[in-house]
């Protein structure tokens, strides 16, 4: 429908201007000037049109496979989010390669509940789930360079219950591979809320000895 809609603007677009050239021609000064603000109002007409589509495109689902190096010291998250204006129900998720942990045997699925048909069963406006996928350096050492890029497609539907579902098809890839030689995603806060506790148990062990040690020389 988008396609044949942008065709008749083109097409009425270039007769327009066919109309301008002719009459400039035939030194009809009337029709130039006519035919000069039918394309003004063409163009218009177009750019409403695009705006409006823009519109109702930004409130539909938008549904963005992407990992996460950054919510977690050195961990590995998959991530799937809804960043359009309305819900997406019965979300199924198809890779051409799966993904897996460094293991090689645990297959990362958000399809906790063994239905085949979808695997997520609805994401609303600004709704995510995240999955652990392996530690960083674990999966760098495991999988050759170059393996760490999957691909696929998600489907989904905009109601839950319906006779005949239109399904929506998104394909997407992703990659590990960027951050493979990349120095430490994760952001100064998250160091901090991963080391303060071993610092802590450090400190901890540290004292324990000096309170031994005083207690020894008491003896």
């Amino acid at each position: 429908m988008k396609w044949l809609i942008r065709t008749f603007f083109i097409v009425a677009i270039v007769a327009a201007i066919y109309l301008v050239y002719s009459s400039y021609l035939d030194d009809q000064s009337r029709t130039t000037i006519a035919a000069i603000a039918l394309i003004v109002a063409i163009s218009s007409a177009w750019s409403s049109y695009e705006n409006f589509y823009n519109q109702l495109l930004a409130k539909q689902p938008q549904i963005v496979l992407e990992f996460d190096l950054e919510s977690r010291y050195k961990i590995i998250q998959l991530v799937i989010k809804n960043y359009g204006s309305q819900p997406a129900f019965k979300i199924k998720i198809d890779w051409d390669q799966p993904l897996t942990s460094s293991n090689k045997e645990h297959k990362i699925t958000f399809n906790k509940t063994g239905v085949d048909e979808y695997d997520i069963p609805v994401l609303n406006k600004n709704e995510k789930i995240s999955l652990l996928v392996d530690k960083d350096k674990n999966m760098f050492d495991t999988f050759k360079v170059g393996s760490l890029i999957y691909s696929g497609k998600i489907t989904y539907q905009r109601v839950w219950d319906t006779w005949m579902p239109k399904r929506k098809t998104a394909k997407f890839s992703i990659s590990l591979e960027q951050y493979r030689n990349a120095t430490d995603n994760a952001n100064e806060a998250v160091k901090a809320f991963y080391s303060t506790p071993l610092l802590l148990k450090e400190i901890k062990e540290e004292l324990e000895k000096i309170e031994k040690s005083i207690k020894k020389s008491n003896i």
